[in-house]
């Protein structure tokens, strides 16, 4: 998925969320909109990033995976390593997305944005830590 396409799915969501009668959307429900457009985006962006790890596509480098493994001069390990990141990366992309969609379509946390910032920011951030982690930790001490 391009990011052309990405930013394609973020228009036409966003185009859904708005009211089509001839009410003009406030600035909370504008508000929702970009912090649920900017989760979705994100989540999207998390899977397209996790693909090419699961997949052994990404050389050893300092930048893009679980680096520290490049001190074990292994790329049996590294390949490994990021592969595992990478499953774990796409799990916490699609519970992101899948979360955000849940909030955007059941209408969930309309009582507050600040509350829906928060929600969508741990949506977004938890997932992803997480999985680091949990790959950081299986490779460690290999």
């Amino acid at each position: 998925m391009s990011i052309h396409e990405v930013a394609t799915l973020a228009s036409v969501l966003a185009a859904r969320a708005t009211p089509i009668s001839g009410h003009v959307a406030g600035a909370g429900q504008s508000h929702r909109t970009l912090i649920l457009t900017v989760g979705l985006v994100i989540g999207i962006i998390i899977v397209i990033l996790a693909i090419p790890l699961l997949i052994k596509k990404v050389r050893p480098n300092r930048v893009y995976g679980l680096t520290f493994v490049l001190a074990q001069e292994s790329n049996r390990t590294w390949y490994a390593a990021n592969q595992f990141l990478g499953a774990c990366l796409l799990i916490a992309g699609l519970i992101t997305v899948v979360g955000t969609l849940i909030i955007w379509g059941g209408k969930l946390f309309r009582s507050s944005n600040k509350t829906l910032l928060l929600i969508e920011a741990a949506l977004v951030v938890v997932p992803a830590v997480i999985a680091y982690i949990v790959a950081a930790a299986r490779f460690r001490n290999r």
